[in-house]
């Protein structure tokens, strides 16, 4: 019986970019951050979020955000949470790479 040959090239997922999804339900439940706060990597990290700075993040648009949440460093975000951010008066500043 003969195999079919495989076509096209996959990356190993060894060299995949893996990230840590935080939603902004979790964030807008979290006693920890008020209106006005400024949300790193290292913050995150500090309330148990994640355990490795190095780790990237993407926030996700699950659940609602009414808490005015400034982010800075963060490498991804969501069309979804984006918007939610920015509806509820707060920025989203991306990591420059």
């Amino acid at each position: 019986m003969r195999l079919p040959k495989y076509r096209g090239f996959k990356r190993p997922a060894s060299l995949k970019k893996k990230f840590v999804a935080i939603t902004l339900q979790r964030l807008e439940r979290d006693a920890r951050l008020t209106s006005g706060t400024e949300i790193t990597k290292e913050v995150l990290v500090e309330f148990g979020y994640f355990v490795d700075v190095d780790r990237s993040i993407k926030i996700i648009a699950t659940g609602s955000l009414t808490k005015s949440l400034h982010f800075k460093g963060i490498e991804k975000c969501s069309a979804g949470a984006l918007k939610a951010i920015e509806k509820a008066k707060g920025s989203f500043e991306l990591l420059k790479q």
